[in-house]
């Protein structure tokens, strides 16, 4: 049922009907809308009036990319469907994982690990291992107990940033094979898909 739309039996030829818009104008077959008498269109059956009705609702409800401008003069296409990285990521947990990153980059050996040592590869059931771990330690913590790793007494937010960095390597890994095996089978059919998709 329309909401925009009142359909209702014409009044100046009877046996047909209308589709009077509110707000002004009449509803036309192809679901555009027309203003004055001269616009107004007589359909044969209800049926056909709240076709055209539901059809106008639809078109309208269509959202209209609109072209950002701003006080400079400058423009910009619509931000809408594009990824986020400000509004999705924040800058004080970016930071803390760093420092967290930084701070394990020494190796029991005493040497210093590159920050993009682990993108050499680390095999899944490795990061699922330590992922466990540190989701033992965090509930350990947040139950009121004492938890220890190799390096000492765990915190909070140690054991967050340890959390993060196996889920994220793990996906890393995973994400790696997934562009790999899209990009083998693209060669072979000579398609160019973008893989993975965007959130």
């Amino acid at each position: 049922m329309s909401e925009k739309i009142n359909v209702r039996a014409s009044v100046t030829e009877l046996g047909t009907w209308i589709g009077d818009i509110r707000g002004g104008g009449f509803v036309q077959p192809d679901g555009t809308s027309g203003s004055g008498l001269e616009s107004v269109h007589h359909f044969n059956t209800k049926a056909e009036a709240q076709k055209a009705a539901d059809l106008y609702e639809a078109k309208q409800s269509q959202t209209v990319p609109e072209t950002r401008q701003f006080e400079s003069g400058a423009t910009r296409d619509t931000a809408t469907g594009k990824l986020s990285y400000v509004k999705a990521l924040s800058p004080i947990v970016l930071r803390r994982y760093l420092q967290y990153m930084l701070a394990h980059r020494k190796q029991s050996d005493g040497t210093m690990r590159d920050f993009d040592n682990w993108k050499n590869g680390i095999p899944q059931d490795t990061y699922l291992d330590g992922l466990v771990r540190h989701c033992v330690d965090l509930w350990l913590l947040m139950d009121g107990f004492d938890a220890q790793d190799n390096h000492g007494p765990c915190n909070l937010e140690d054991l967050l940033c340890a959390i993060v960095f196996n889920a994220s390597g793990a996906l890393h890994e995973l994400l790696k094979k997934e562009i790999a095996y899209q990009a083998a089978a693209n060669h072979e059919t000579g398609r160019n898909k973008q893989t993975p998709g965007g959130y």
